[in-house]
């Protein structure tokens, strides 16, 4: 439709959005996404989806622009409705990870309902079902009282630096969608995520005086065992009812140049995801609180603990939106709307850019096709139907808060 905007409400702007519609359009809209490669490893990142995203939304009558956000990759900001505080976002990250040993990673196919390939679940599908719904807004002519905006972020994989940079730019809403698979549930609660450099410091000497020196690769075998008796009991004994228990994973060990040194440092890396209530202060005051013992025990045991750099610029908080949050209030009526029932809250067992949103002043709930179990696989695919039902319930949720 074009010519003036048109006061209409909701459900009408809802059905007619669903009769501007193709299915095959949104499928061909997820394949062309895929098709564009936008991870760490190809030379210009998000770049190229960028601009097709850009162009879709342009070709569409719909403001749209790049924002360069963690060094010079760009952020996708489109915006349907006046320019005023939006009353809700779509979020979703434009990078996925690389093909790795996923066959024809970048060639999309469908078959058995399915969409195969790399980010089809890992959120091109999200991506393409939001953009899309924004399109067809658009096509209604309908004249939003508030503005809906379309946040495609960079960098998430890396680190979460695209929507760190947005609310950085400023970025103000009422509430958010952040389009990572849930199997079209709602995500209103996930943990924290923090990596953590644990350095144990010792003495260097040759392995023939071993008495002259300390060794840190022992010394941090001993913080290994502390951690893993005195602070894996306690954050067992913590639990959530969305979340479950709090988490701690030693993933990395690394010390020492060659055997017949005796080495004079060691790395434990480390990851905690925390419960809402525990905060990154806790969690590193209770890794000093297990040094400062093995310290008491032994004076000669040297250790500190730091940030990994994935951690030490951008926040990933816990999350914990309350049932009656008005953006989860909100999915409940866009699903019944959609999908005949509203669907069932529930914990997220990954962080995202929900918490980083949350904690930013934009509450942010998650709901988005597919299954998380296939995002980062080797035979990734997102259902078709889910596909189509993402979008139905996008564009009800857009109406409802805009018009």
């Amino acid at each position: 439709m074009s010519g003036e905007a048109l006061p209409i409400d909701a459900a009408t702007a809802a059905h007619r959005a669903f009769a501007l519609a193709d299915p095959a359009e949104l499928l061909d809209l997820a394949r062309s996404l895929i098709e564009t490669e936008s991870h760490k490893d190809h030379p210009e990142h998000e770049l190229p989806l960028a601009r097709l995203l850009t162009r879709l939304f342009a070709d569409a009558g719909i403001e749209a622009w790049m924002s360069g956000a963690w060094q010079g990759r760009p952020n996708v900001l489109a915006r349907w409705g006046p320019e005023t505080k939006p009353a809700l976002v779509f979020n979703g990250h434009l990078d996925t990870i690389p093909a790795y040993n996923m066959p024809a990673a970048f060639q999309p196919r469908v078959a058995d309902g399915r969409l195969w390939g790399r980010g089809a679940c890992d959120m091109k599908g999200a991506l393409a079902a939001m953009a899309y719904a924004l399109v067809c807004l658009k096509r209604t002519g309908a004249a939003p009282r508030r503005p809906l905006m379309f946040a495609g972020a960079m960098g998430e994989e890396e680190g979460n630096w695209g929507s760190h940079y947005l609310l950085l730019g400023g970025l103000e809403a009422d509430a958010a969608i952040v389009g990572e698979a849930t199997n079209l549930r709602i995500g209103t609660a996930h943990k924290g995520q923090g990596w953590f450099d644990l350095v144990v410091k010792g003495k260097a000497t040759h392995s023939s005086v071993p008495e002259q020196g300390i060794n840190a690769v022992v010394h941090a075998s001993r913080l290994i065992v502390a951690l893993e008796d005195q602070l894996q009991p306690v954050l067992a004994g913590r639990l959530h009812p969305l979340l479950g228990r709090s988490l701690l994973n030693v993933g990395v060990v690394a010390g020492g140049d060659q055997p017949n040194v005796v080495p004079g440092s060691c790395k434990v890396g480390c990851e905690r995801r925390w419960l809402p209530g525990e905060t990154l202060s806790s969690v590193v005051a209770e890794l000093e609180s297990v040094i400062a013992g093995l310290r008491y025990r032994d004076p000669r045991f040297e250790a500190g603990v730091g940030l990994a750099e994935f951690s030490r610029t951008v926040p990933h908080p816990a999350m914990d939106l309350p049932p009656d949050s008005p953006v989860v209030r909100l999915l409940q009526e866009a699903t019944r709307r959609a999908l005949g029932a509203p669907r069932e809250t529930y914990g997220v067992p990954y962080s995202c850019d929900a918490g980083l949103l949350t904690g930013g002043g934009v509450p942010s709930a998650v709901f988005g096709p597919g299954d998380i179990a296939q995002a980062h696989s080797d035979a990734e695919y997102i259902s078709v139907d889910e596909l189509w039902q993402a979008f139905q319930v996008y564009v009800h949720a857009a109406c409802m808060a805009c018009l």
